[in-house]
């Protein structure tokens, strides 16, 4: 074959990779659209919240949120007494998410904090935990088995899931996986 020809089908096939990375990366980061005040397109759930972009019914600000740009705070009801609600109309009522959460068969209430993204040292310092977020090189450091000196900031729930580097007296020393 021609090299030329071959260069030429090169270019094109680097054209169309482009094209198609730029339309699919437009479409991942499109803002949703908002007419009337009304976010539209997706799933909704029974509050007219959009599932599939991240938004949870609020009960205490009475709207729909993503949960980690805004908390949603308590009422009444403080985080310590998480344990006391055991159905899914008291966890809903109070802001919370009910449901088999990770490995749980049973429904379980994880409820919203009041004190989400304060900056803290400790878990003493938050209602829920305090978490970390971490360069690839502090997580390469963790997972050497060093601890590193780092504040986090309060989590947005009372319980976290997945994997997360937990800030105890000012140091992360290791990442937790929850499910």
């Amino acid at each position: 074959m021609n090299p030329k020809i071959t260069i030429f089908i090169a270019i094109l096939l680097i054209i169309f990779g482009i094209f198609v990375f730029v339309n699919i990366n437009n479409q991942i980061n499109q803002p949703q659209q908002v007419i009337n005040n009304e976010l539209i397109g997706g799933n909704k759930d029974e509050n007219g919240c959009l599932i599939g972009a991240g938004y949870t019914w609020c009960e205490t600000k009475q709207k729909c949120l993503r949960i980690w740009e805004e908390g949603c705070g308590l009422v009444d009801t403080p985080a310590a007494e998480e344990d006391n609600i055991l159905t899914a109309e008291d966890c809903l009522s109070n802001g919370g998410e009910w449901g088999a959460i990770g490995e749980m068969d049973e429904g379980f209430c994880v409820l919203p904090t009041s004190d989400a993204y304060k900056t803290c040292n400790d878990k003493d310092d938050c209602e829920g935990y305090c978490v970390a977020t971490l360069t690839e090189d502090e997580e390469s450091t963790i997972n050497e088995g060093k601890s590193i000196e780092k504040k986090g900031q309060c989590s947005l729930w009372t319980s976290v899931f997945g994997c997360n580097a937990l800030v105890e007296n000012g140091k992360v020393n290791y990442i937790t996986c929850t499910e």
